[in-house]
């Protein structure tokens, strides 16, 4: 079944269109969803009820953008999975915006909301906001040429590839220890059956002999 749509109605609804308008000189926290999915579905009901804390603030932002909608503005920012929630600065199109992966409760959701949108987020626009061990991190960052940064990003790339080469060799090993493991009892368990099914026999040799 589909919720109604009315359960969003808290969330200030984002297209690619209004975005830059909606989001200028705020701090974000969004969700992109679908309607018709599942976890979206369940993750309705406390969104909901935390949006409602955040309607005309001055500062914070709660959003939604439906990827059903906007799937083209849902594929630009990477988005994967639903439902998604990221947060913080919204400038770039939400080129530096952060995942939020905590639990999804109301109370998680909405003490997470009340530390993050009252502010403004630290991030490469916004250094002021940052603390300074963070801001001397992001200014050196700005210090690099183009072809310094690309090679960065190059190497952690690289790191994900192979922490999902070695999560899929992890994977695997279990699967194939479940899959002995799993043979070895289905044997054990043959063996057992068939020991019962010769002593319920012997009982019934015995029983007819009487």
């Amino acid at each position: 079944f589909c919720l109604s749509t009315e359960v969003y109605d808290s969330s200030i609804q984002l297209t690619y269109d209004n975005y830059d308008d909606m989001t200028k000189g705020k701090t974000v926290f969004i969700k992109f969803y679908s309607p018709s999915c599942g976890h979206c579905q369940e993750l309705a009901p406390s969104w909901e009820r935390m949006a409602k804390q955040w309607i005309n603030h001055e500062q914070g932002i709660v959003g939604a953008i439906d990827c059903t909608v906007e799937s083209k503005f849902c594929d630009e920012m990477k988005i994967s999975g639903l439902p998604t929630l990221l947060y913080g600065e919204p400038n770039y199109k939400g080129a530096l915006l952060k995942e939020y992966t905590d639990d999804k409760t109301f109370d998680d959701l909405s003490q997470f909301a009340n530390a993050t949108l009252f502010k403004t987020a630290c991030s490469p626009v916004n250094l002021d906001a940052c603390e300074d061990s963070t801001r001397e991190k992001i200014e050196s960052f700005l210090s690099l040429e183009i072809g310094e940064l690309s090679s960065l990003i190059e190497e952690k790339e690289r790191s994900i590839a192979k922490a999902r080469s070695e999560f899929q060799t992890k994977f695997d090993e279990m699967q194939s220890s479940y899959d002995r493991l799993s043979t070895e009892n289905e044997v054990k368990k043959s063996k057992i059956i068939s020991k019962m099914k010769l002593l319920k026999a012997l009982i019934d040799i015995q029983k007819s002999d009487n």
